[in-house]
């Protein structure tokens, strides 16, 4: 009977260490299913962390800033800028009197033209680039022709400008006495401007700008 009992202990303690080894297992399994459901969404959400986030070009605002913008003084508006002006430098006494020698011998040369119908001898005084060139060629021939004669009065220096560093206007005061052929003979006077260039140490009339008759009375009146 002792023997029975026995037995049967031995028998109901083998069922228990049984069915605590079971569920020690199924514990473990499933602490293994849970782990590895568990991780992989570790990982993803590593991977999701360290994932580079996609980057954006950066445009310049071209919002007005927020901050109040001063006043504006009346007198800081439409401000010209100042120019720096090149002076040109201002003719001698000797240089203006160069002027007046030049042209003094250019009325010279012009009556000895007139009188001998040559254009020949006022030539070298004209620019043939200029207008005055043609101008006189035609001019003195159209005089010579009518068979009057010319002799220089006078030629008075008024004023030399300087236009520009070639070229010059010089305004003088020009008599001529006229011998015409059917008619009492005259004496004229003229207020000239021409516009005379430098080429080197040559001048060269290069235009008359004026020629104004400010005088004319017969000789002996």
């Amino acid at each position: 009977m002792g023997l029975i009992k026995g037995v049967v202990a031995l028998i109901f303690l083998l069922i228990l260490v049984g069915c605590n080894s079971q569920q020690t297992s199924e514990l473990e399994t499933t602490e293994k299913i849970v782990l590895e459901k568990v991780e992989p969404k570790e990982q993803t959400e590593n991977v999701v962390q360290s994932s580079p986030q996609p980057t954006e070009d950066v445009i310049p605002s071209t919002e007005t800033p927020s901050t109040p913008v001063p006043p504006v003084e009346k007198n800081e508006v439409n401000q010209p800028i100042p120019q720096i002006e090149r002076q040109l430098p201002e003719l001698t006494e000797q240089e203006k009197k160069s002027f007046g020698n030049f042209i003094a011998n250019y009325n010279q040369a012009f009556v000895t033209a007139i009188n001998t119908d040559s254009f020949f001898y006022v030539e070298n005084y004209l620019d043939p680039s200029g207008p005055h060139y043609a101008e006189q060629k035609k001019g003195i021939h159209e005089i010579a022709v009518k068979g009057i004669k010319e002799q220089v009065g006078k030629s008075e220096l008024r004023s030399v400008e300087r236009i520009d560093h070639q070229t010059y206007l010089v305004t003088t005061y020009d008599e001529f006495i006229i011998d015409y052929p059917n008619k009492s003979d005259r004496i004229q006077g003229f207020l000239n401007k021409h516009s005379i260039k430098i080429y080197g140490q040559e001048m060269k009339i290069y235009d008359c700008v004026e020629n104004n008759r400010i005088m004319d009375q017969v000789i002996g009146s």
